[in-house]
């Protein structure tokens, strides 16, 4: 669904724009029934108006960390199976993939001591590392990255 954005009257030489809107399904993790919502989202949302957005939409209070994760890994894993490459091919490949992490608050140092983890001692690369408020929704879409994983209040409090 797209929706066109009105043209400003100030300016004779814009042109309309199309604003596209995203249908998202929802879903908490490891319940039974199913908890899900279905919202629509303008593609421009920060990826941090969205997990409040989230949070609101199912009665969290927004008062902890969160990171989004959008699992590159699988989605290529999943790409190459469809395309047909051996198991083998697929496993090299995979070494040099890695999942995009969006968080909500950034720490430098600790993030340089994860990924000097990762390299030396895993041998794989560490996660991209975003920040969520500098990031949107569209740039991932733009990308065919269309699952995210969403994780909220890691036990800190």
């Amino acid at each position: 669904m797209t929706l066109p954005i009105p043209e400003n009257s100030s300016d004779s030489l814009s042109t309309k724009k199309e604003k596209q809107i995203c249908k998202l399904y929802v879903e908490l993790m490891d319940f039974e029934p199913k908890i899900y919502r279905i919202l629509y989202v303008p593609s421009d949302i920060k990826m941090s108006n969205l997990a409040y957005t989230l949070m609101s939409i199912f009665n969290a209070h927004g008062r902890h960390l969160y990171n989004i994760v959008v699992p590159v890994k699988e989605i290529k894993e999943k790409d190459l199976k469809l395309q047909g490459m051996a198991k083998e091919q697929i496993t090299q490949a995979m070494r040099f993939m890695q999942d995009i992490e969006i968080e909500s608050y950034v720490d430098r140092q600790m993030n340089a001591m994860d990924a000097d983890f990762f390299r030396t001692e895993l041998r794989m690369l560490p996660p991209e590392k975003l920040v969520a408020r500098k990031v949107k929704v569209e740039q991932f879409i733009e990308k065919n990255y269309l699952t995210f994983y969403m994780n909220y209040d890691f036990g800190d409090g």
